[in-house]
């Protein structure tokens, strides 16, 4: 019986692989940093909502939602 452990790794699929755990971890921050505006109570509208989404930076979606926490506007959000 083979062990597919034991057989060579593919390197275009192991970069697949790692592009859409990526992808996927930007978008449930995206989600979140959305969950976290619309908790505080502001308004999100169609436009911010595509904006954070788009975003692939798990990096900004985390400076976006540090900044939700206490901020006093959607502008201070993404200044």
């Amino acid at each position: 019986m083979i062990d597919i452990n034991q057989l060579p790794k593919n390197q275009a699929l192991e970069r697949l692989k790692a592009d859409l755990r990526a992808e996927g971890e930007a978008r449930g921050e995206g989600l979140m940093l959305v969950r976290i505006l619309r908790g505080r109570g502001f308004t999100v509208g169609d436009e911010v909502e595509a904006r954070v989404l788009a975003t692939a930076s798990v990096d900004t979606l985390e400076r976006w939602a540090s900044r939700a926490i206490t901020a006093a506007s959607l502008d201070d959000v993404f200044a």
